[in-house]
């Protein structure tokens, strides 16, 4: 059994006989493709020596990436919390493996003394752990560590989307949306990703949730049947008809409405897979969570902004960081918790807003390429009121992940509240139509939008679609709304209700409404003219 596996593309076969001879003399027993003899079965023998081997170096460049072997062989590995990624020559990892950090070996010189070397072999040491044949106990020799606990979540496989009748034209539209599904679910940086031939190439390949259609057109209707089903039980977690009117001139337009829906449906915050990962975690003590399930724990908190599901979420989040420290999605989620307390005032502590500043930083050092640590820098960019960041932070996050409706619906509202109402009242429309299960606080956005406006009849509609009674910001919304419209007594019992949620100085919601609003003090007056309206004792 050797202890390294790498996998590599084969225009990198010299730089890697070079890499396997250096670790060969660290005392580290080595296999790669090289030593497959004349007559064997080829896959067969990769597949039982990365099954066997104790870690995988994985080596990205530009021709690694677009090598199927070589991704298949890296999905494989993650799977059993082997992998190790290099890049050879500073490419990125391609998408569903960014969550990786890949150590840059676009300089090495071939030497065991160098920076990157040594962080291989230490890297290395870790997913080895006490199973490792070598001593590693310095550069050239450093005793393995025990591996950080990280789980690496759920892994969904495409399958090839089928052709009901014989249209060529049919056959190449049902191949790109198989590919464009794929890549817009690898852009979930939580999710992991590969395409499979068939249902059970899926099951034999590990993965847990199988996704997939058949497409036919009848006139000018085209229909996508899709399903994503687990592959344990066979379970049907979510299914969809999407039904559109075929016409060569509009294909294009068409293929990517489909897969935007289809790929929010499923990999969204809100979406199904989430929904169903997430349920038994909701039952979960802090404690008893793997770093992947804290993760989960932190969208549940999202859907229900509530204080006591902040604290459960937090704690998990904590924990989660000290077990996983180099995972940028729970630094992320790490920020995003220590800002909820200074943006809602949840079980709020000194500083909460520089350390949330300072985790949303780590996370994007950690991954340049996460969707979610941007996401997280502009969060904690707009609360420190750095309005220059806060915009390229947002553009980014949308950039690498056009498709998360929970960031879009939140840049969407940040990007009101520093001034540019229409560019913010655009995403988050955009952000409600690609999720027909989004939680109630996207709503928000058309709300502030028709308050600003003074349109109050459609405000209060769209007040009513929030629907999150146990969160003092709707109360507080519903009241100003109701107070504008003369609905005295209604307005006076949403005041009624916000003080039980809140239970607090008045003075204090004011202090968190210029949080929100400090970028427009023109909406914040009226906004705090409107509480007074309706009966709030706000200074």
């Amino acid at each position: 059994m050797a202890d390294i596996f790498i996998s590599y593309a084969r225009s990198d076969r010299t730089r890697v006989e070079t890499l396997a001879n250096a670790l060969q003399k660290e005392g580290l027993e080595v296999w790669w493709d090289r030593q497959i003899l004349g007559g064997d079965d080829f896959s067969a023998n990769i597949e039982r020596e990365l099954e066997s081997a104790g870690a995988a170096v994985v080596a990205w460049s530009e021709a690694g990436s677009q090598s199927h072997w070589v991704k298949d062989e890296a999905a494989y590995a993650a799977r059993g919390d082997k992998l190790v990624a290099i890049s050879l020559d500073g490419t990125a990892p391609p998408m569903g493996f960014r969550q990786f950090h890949a150590i840059d070996f676009s300089g090495w010189d071939g030497k065991s003394s160098a920076t990157e070397f040594t962080e291989l072999i230490r890297a290395t040491a870790t997913r080895l752990g006490a199973h490792t044949s070598a001593d590693l106990s310095a550069p050239g020799n450093n005793k393995a560590t025990e591996a950080d606990p990280i789980d690496t979540g759920p892994w969904i496989a495409v399958t090839p989307i089928k052709v009901r009748g014989d249209d060529p034209d049919m056959e190449d539209l049902a191949e790109d949306l198989t590919d464009s599904i794929a890549s817009g679910l690898a852009r979930f940086s939580y999710l992991n990703v590969a395409t499979q031939s068939s249902a059970n190439e899926s099951k034999r390949a590990g993965a847990t949730y199988l996704l997939g259609g058949t497409l036919r057109k009848a006139g000018s209707t085209l229909r996508l049947s899709i399903k994503l089903s687990t592959t344990s039980q066979d379970k049907q977690v979510w299914g969809e008809r999407y039904n559109r009117a075929f016409d060569n001139e509009t294909i294009l337009e068409l293929h990517d409405d489909i897969t935007d829906h289809v790929v929010t449906a499923v990999a969204d915050p809100y979406g199904a897979l989430m929904r169903d990962l997430s349920a038994p975690v909701a039952m979960l003590e802090p404690e008893d969570m793997t770093p992947y399930e804290a993760l989960l724990r932190h969208f549940i908190f999202r859907q229900r902004v509530t204080q006591e599901d902040h604290t459960v979420a937090k704690r998990a989040i904590d924990l989660a960081t000290q077990r996983a420290p180099g995972n940028a999605e729970l630094w992320a989620a790490m920020a995003f918790a220590e800002l909820e307390e200074y943006k809602n005032h949840f079980n709020e502590s000194e500083g909460a807003l520089a350390q949330g500043l300072r985790s949303a930083r780590r996370a994007v050092e950690l991954d340049p390429y996460s969707a979610f640590g941007h996401f997280a820098l502009c969060d904690a960019s707009f609360f420190s009121r750095d309005v220059a960041t806060t915009r390229i932070a947002g553009k980014r996050s949308l950039e690498l992940n056009p498709r998360d409706s929970d960031a879009m619906a939140m840049i969407g509202l940040m990007t009101m509240f520093i001034g540019d109402w229409d560019h913010g009242t655009a995403l988050v429309e955009r952000a409600i139509g690609l999720n027909p299960n989004a939680p109630g606080w996207y709503w928000f956005g058309g709300f502030y939008n028709h308050f600003r406006l003074e349109e109050y009849e459609a405000a209060l509609e769209f007040i009513r679609r929030v629907n999150m009674p146990q969160y003092f910001a709707y109360q507080s919304c519903k009241a100003i709304v109701l107070a504008q419209l003369g609905r005295k007594d209604e307005a006076r019992a949403a005041v009624e209700a916000f003080e039980s949620i809140w239970n607090d100085d008045p003075a204090l919601y004011k202090k968190n409404i210029n949080r929100w609003f400090y970028a427009q003090p023109d909406f914040e007056e009226k906004f705090c003219a409107g509480l007074r309206k309706a009966g709030m004792d706000l200074p």
